[in-house]
């Protein structure tokens, strides 16, 4: 069985989205433990990851392993669901109002699921309100803000400022991502970091906790 791990592995790091289908179906048809399933796919996009900090990948490479990792937790959802679960640290990420773009999101969304955390994607064109009520509602203890138009960065602030009003800044941290974002920017409105990619937010959410 843990041939069929690293073979697994292996096929999610080399994007080989049929054959690790098919690794991934016998994993499950065996019953095999929930929590290494999950494990490898986390460990795979890891090293997905690195490859493309160190560009030897690039973004194709990185949507490609995101997407094969969004396949096989459809597979496994069968034995993901029959484990006992507990309490996850939530995520909220949302791209701010007036912003469409939810590319360097939705990666970040499928890796961060992968990683173990309980995601909760309010999708783009997100208002304040929104924001402020899933962060209150998931009692999340991270906020990705993502904007990729220099127009709409104004957003930014306007969340914060809200948070500030909620009194749950203080509860929060605030990551920020997108091409329209600089570290200085990050600073500005009163944010806790910047997030050039998908993999480097992680990394620092994983810092954090």
């Amino acid at each position: 069985m843990s041939e069929d791990f690293n073979a697994l592995e292996k096929a999610i790091i080399e994007i080989e989205p049929d054959k690790a289908e098919t690794l991934a179906k016998q994993i499950v048809d065996s019953n095999a433990d929930p929590k290494k399933l999950v494990t490898t796919i986390s460990k795979a996009l890891e090293i997905v990851g690195k490859k493309f900090q160190n560009e030897e990948y690039y973004l194709p490479e990185l949507v490609m392993a995101g997407e094969i990792s969004k396949s096989i937790l459809a597979i496994a959802e069968p034995i993901l669901k029959s484990e006992e679960q507990g309490p996850k640290v939530s995520i909220v990420v949302g791209t701010v109002q007036g912003d469409l773009h939810d590319l360097g999101k939705n990666i970040f969304v499928t890796f961060a699921s992968s990683a173990g955390f309980n995601v909760i994607d309010l999708g783009n064109d997100v208002s304040v309100d929104r924001f402020i009520e899933a962060v209150k509602g998931e009692k999340a203890r991270i906020l990705g803000l993502s904007c990729l138009l220099t127009a709409t960065d104004k957003e930014l602030s306007k969340v914060i400022e809200a948070l500030k009003k909620e009194n749950i800044r203080e509860k929060v941290m605030v990551i920020i991502g997108g091409a329209a974002i600089t570290e200085e920017l990050v600073k500005e409105v009163g944010g806790d970091a910047f997030a050039p990619d998908a993999i480097t937010g992680l990394e620092q959410i994983k810092e954090w906790l």
